[in-house]
């Protein structure tokens, strides 16, 4: 018996690796390098037709924002109502000041009556409701 055979086992955990990188390295080059699927990915990602709240919709009617608009705008409008609410905070005394001013008038009073009438009678077609009006003297 003449037995020439030769037998050489490798572990799957050194081929894996090898095998994962070749592939990895493939597909990027395929896609035109690291930087340049990064930059498409990126494309893809922020002109993704999305729905007003910034999500893919169920109906591709519903897409008709791009995503990054949709972001951009949701954080400019967050910062927006930070700094006005920091803005009226700031100057609470001033605006009390200034309705108490106007509710002092005559127009502004009637003015302030009829929109609380017209409000309420909206609201006791449904609830029950009672008011109270305090004036505290400055």
């Amino acid at each position: 018996m003449d037995n020439n055979n030769v037998s050489l086992t490798i572990s799957k955990d050194i081929v894996n690796p090898i095998v994962k990188a070749k592939i990895e390295e493939a597909v990027l080059a395929a896609m035109g390098g690291h930087d340049q699927l990064i930059s498409k990915v990126m494309d893809s990602i922020m002109n993704q037709k999305v729905n007003s709240e910034g999500r893919v919709g169920q109906y591709s009617s519903e897409n008709t924002h791009r995503w990054i608009d949709v972001v951009l705008n949701q954080h400019i409008t967050a910062a927006a109502k930070e700094a006005m609410k920091e803005l009226m905070e700031s100057r609470k005394i001033d605006l009390k000041n200034a309705i108490i001013a106007q509710l002092g008038t005559k127009k502004g009073i009637e003015g302030f009556a009829t929109a609380l009438l017209s409000g309420t009678s909206e609201l006791s077609k449904n609830y029950r409701q009672s008011i109270t009006i305090k004036f505290d003297t400055i």
